[in-house]
């Protein structure tokens, strides 16, 4: 607590404060404390916190987009080529980029896998343009 008044006092010019500038506190300017707060949750929250899954692990699939005049497609190799370099595995559906003007090999190229959609529906994370359609749903 004292050394919370140090820092008020030091960092005001008020004449109010000007009495309780000494030594200490011209040591104390000089000095950088970790502004770094920590409450309750955020401890408790840390110690029950669970690794998560490593990206190694996580499957993205990107499906063909069925909608009428849609040529749009939700990641270009770039983007694929991208998500591997962080550790992703990447499956696009095997003509999803056609309409874009992505064929199947660029996206071999970038690093990904081309499946069936059924493969791809099957992955941990989708990515589409468009709502997810009927084919999408696990619902008979």
């Amino acid at each position: 607590m004292t050394s919370l008044l140090r820092v008020v006092a030091a960092s005001y010019s008020a004449p109010v404060f000007s009495g309780l500038v000494g030594a200490k506190l011209q040591s104390a300017r000089a000095v950088k404390l970790p502004c770094v707060r920590y409450f309750r949750t955020q401890q408790a929250l840390a110690r029950c916190a669970s690794p998560g899954v490593p990206y190694k692990q996580l499957t993205v699939g990107v499906p063909k987009e069925v909608f009428e005049n849609e040529r749009r497609v939700a990641l270009s190799p770039a983007g694929v080529q991208a998500l591997i370099k962080q550790g992703f595995n990447v499956v696009v559906e095997s003509g999803a980029g056609d309409s874009s003007k992505f064929h199947d090999e660029m996206y071999v190229q970038a690093g990904a896998a081309i499946r069936d959609a059924k493969e791809v529906l099957a992955s941990d994370v989708l990515v589409k343009v468009g709502r997810l359609d009927a084919r999408c749903s696990s619902e008979p």
